[in-house]
């Protein structure tokens, strides 16, 4: 069983979130279902310790995914 990402705490996830320090991870040109709109979107994801941190443009992260859109 796969377990589940560490919890985030405020002094490790909002730096990560408003753009001011990389995200673990960015996942570049992402295809994103909106489902308000039902519409998909390109956009970035920023994930840190598992959990998604923000979207969109403006994210820098420690590692770099480009999934092509």
């Amino acid at each position: 069983m796969r377990e589940s990402p560490q919890p985030l705490s405020r002094m490790n996830c909002i730096g990560p979130a408003l753009g001011q320090e990389p995200a673990d991870v960015l996942f570049t040109r992402a295809c994103l279902y909106n489902p308000f709109s039902c519409d998909w979107t390109e956009t970035d994801i920023a994930v840190s310790r598992g959990w998604v941190v923000g979207t969109g443009k403006g994210y820098r992260g420690n590692a770099t995914h480009d999934l092509g859109g």
